[in-house]
């Protein structure tokens, strides 16, 4: 269950007070990606945190905590960990990232978070871009084949149907801030991230993601589909990746175990 908030009044007096300190508009969006559902806050045993005195970020890990978390900014596992990596690969895929871009928790959750929903507000078009990041511009979408050999990646748990080029930065891929947190069931995949090699073909969607929670987005993302799976029903319905290792199309692979990876980071 996502992490509850006050409520819709609350969050609109928010949002009020902040348009008169000249901040931005929330977003319209309402598309929920199923990927981005993490561990209850039961699981993670996270403290309630304080709405008024959000907590500071922390820059070196110490004594009780962890990479990725917990903790979480202001003890809210949405708004992702306090501790990041800052050498190594992960260290490289996350150059450039600034926790929530800057921004207040208050800000940042009046611009991303429906509180109808309890949940983040998604750019539409499953994430994809447009011709000059315009609302009306040219959708920026088309279909491909992964072959195998190909290394892919993501930061989320398998239970998604996004991939990307291994390597690319956490920035480029228009994503919030808790799929960076570790998650308590598989705790050797620091900050949430999954690495894979393809073993057989499938089709995939493939386009740039839009911009989307303070970041640049333009990294490639790939959508899993069931109508471009060989063997899959011919609908729009969304495959797993864990569906996708199941039947032998992925395989998860150690991105810490090869030096010739790190070469990828982009």
């Amino acid at each position: 269950m996502p992490y509850n908030r006050p409520g819709a009044m609350l969050a609109a007096a928010i949002c009020t007070i902040l348009s008169a300190m000249g901040g931005a508009t929330a977003y319209g969006e309402s598309a929920v990606q199923p990927e981005t559902r993490l561990v209850q806050q039961s699981e993670l045993g996270t403290p309630t945190p304080s709405k008024d005195k959000p907590a500071r970020t922390a820059t070196v890990p110490v004594a009780g905590k962890r990479i990725c978390g917990p903790p979480y900014i202001t003890g809210d596992p949405d708004l992702g960990p306090t501790i990041l990596p800052r050498t190594g690969y992960l260290g490289a895929l996350l150059h450039g990232y600034v926790p929530l871009g800057g921004l207040s928790p208050q800000h940042f959750l009046s611009r991303y978070w429906d509180y109808a929903q309890n949940n983040y507000r998604f750019p539409p078009d499953s994430g994809f871009g447009r011709s000059g990041n315009f609302p009306n511009g040219r959708l920026l979408l088309k279909t491909t084949i992964l072959q195998p050999g190909m290394r892919l990646d993501r930061f989320g748990s398998n239970a998604g149907a996004f991939l990307a080029p291994i390597g690319d930065l956490f920035i480029r891929r228009g994503l919030p801030p808790r799929n960076l947190n570790t998650n308590s069931m598989a705790p050797m995949n620091l900050c949430n991230y999954h690495a894979f090699e393809v073993l057989k073909s499938f089709g995939v969607e493939v386009g740039p993601a839009a911009p989307a929670f303070q970041m640049p987005g333009g990294g490639t993302q790939y959508h899993v589909i069931s109508r471009l799976v060989p063997g899959f029903p011919q609908t729009n319905d969304e495959v797993p990746v864990s569906v996708l290792l199941t039947n032998g199309f992925l395989q998860e692979i150690n991105p810490f175990a090869s030096a010739d990876l790190v070469t990828t980071v982009k």
